[in-house]
């Protein structure tokens, strides 16, 4: 999305840094729920406000924050859900 920043990988202070230069954060997962140092990641953001995204098998959700579940990482679905985002 033009206008964007992408972090791979990123730490939680790495994401916290980043997210004060929009107004909007939106984090894309893959499977959370599987793998317990993302859940740990998300639940380690504390306060910040953001859009979970995710694009594997949906499980349980992590936090209260809102959350897209594409069901996919396709193309097509990453497409819909930035769309979605963008209103």
């Amino acid at each position: 999305m033009p206008g964007s920043k992408s972090l791979r990988n990123a730490t939680a202070e790495e994401i916290l840094a980043a997210a004060k230069e929009f107004d909007q954060v939106v984090i894309v997962t893959r499977e959370a729920h599987r793998h317990a140092h993302v859940r740990a990641l998300l639940e380690s953001l504390g306060d910040l406000d953001f859009i979970h995204v995710e694009t594997g098998t949906p499980g349980v959700e992590v936090g209260s924050r809102p959350r897209i579940d594409t069901f996919s990482g396709s193309k097509v679905s990453m497409i819909a859900a930035a769309e979605y985002l963008a209103g």
